[in-house]
């Protein structure tokens, strides 16, 4: 199953929430692993990272671990985390302030910005099938996963939300798009802690 690309700073009220989650974990535990699921071409990764930034007034703490996974058969994906370079009307939604603070202009076409090597770098990107049932690495704070997740059938959904379950530290979050809703099986194992966003915590 291969999602198709999305955009920068999509459903930016949830996004913006993660933010409260990051600090305390931060504060808590020193460190912070965040493991986005289905990351397409990066944009939901690389929207959080600058999320981050902006919050640390303009650097990502090293503290801060971001993994960016998809199956990308296709090699279609992997290519925007090693050079950056994204459409113009991709990155629409972004503030022209915070744009120009992490894109630069692209010297071979007008159509492109390239994202900042210093942004780019704070996010890994590996090949990973949710379907596996594996983690692509250890454990992780808080996994995002929206526009995913709908893609699948009930029985698909349910073993990709239990990979999550195993994969989150003990009340770690996890985040979906607002159209998605758990199952009944799957609600004795996340609270929603935002009446407003997908964003749950696992229950231990």
């Amino acid at each position: 199953m291969v999602i198709g690309a999305t955009y920068f700073h999509r459903d930016l009220h949830t996004m913006k929430k993660l933010l409260m989650p990051v600090r305390e974990i931060l504060e808590s535990e020193g460190k912070v692993r965040i493991w986005s699921a289905g990351c397409s071409d990066g944009s939901e990764p690389f929207t959080i990272a600058i999320l981050i930034s902006e919050e640390f007034e303009g650097i990502i703490p090293d503290s801060v671990e971001i993994l960016a996974t998809d199956v990308d058969p296709d090699d279609a994906f992997e290519k925007f985390f090693e050079t950056g370079i994204y459409k113009r009307e991709r990155l629409t939604r972004i503030p022209d302030k915070i744009r120009k603070r992490y894109f630069h202009e692209d010297d071979k076409s007008s159509e492109n910005l390239i994202l900042n090597d210093s942004l780019r770098k704070k996010v890994k990107f590996m090949r990973h099938d949710l379907l596996s049932g594996i983690s692509p690495g250890g454990v992780f704070d808080i996994i995002i996963c929206k526009n995913v997740l709908l893609h699948f059938n009930d029985a698909e959904q349910s073993a990709i939300t239990g990979l999550f379950y195993d994969t989150l530290n003990n009340g770690g979050y996890l985040v979906t798009e607002q159209t998605h809703r758990l199952s009944d099986k799957d609600q004795n194992s996340f609270a929603r802690i935002f009446p407003d966003a997908r964003i749950y915590q696992k229950i231990s």
